[in-house]
């Protein structure tokens, strides 16, 4: 038993130093460093004033869509209105 552990704990030191590595901790340190450039790319954006907060974002994705709901509204008053002015000549021309 005290081989085994002997054994099991040279086995996590060399991997600890780098000197020994399996699949999953290469994919271990391989996350590790893409979420690292991950946060880094995100302090930069903090640091220089161009991140936005999900709140804004939000703010600005409700303040675009109102605009569009507001414009498509209007096109669509614009359009009943054509068509009633349309019915209406071709009532009134009709009945001559």
């Amino acid at each position: 038993m005290r081989a085994e552990v002997d054994s099991n704990s040279e086995f996590s030191e060399q991997l600890q130093r780098g000197e020994i590595s399996t699949a999953s901790s290469q994919e271990m340190y391989l996350l590790l460093e893409h979420t690292s450039r991950q946060l880094q790319a995100v302090e930069v954006s903090i640091s220089e004033g161009k991140a936005v907060s999900v709140n804004k974002q939000q703010e600005l994705t409700i303040n675009f869509l109102s605009t569009r709901v507001d414009s498509l509204e209007a096109k669509l008053e614009m359009t009943r209105d054509k068509l009633a002015e349309m019915k209406s000549k071709s009532n009134g021309n009709g009945g001559h």
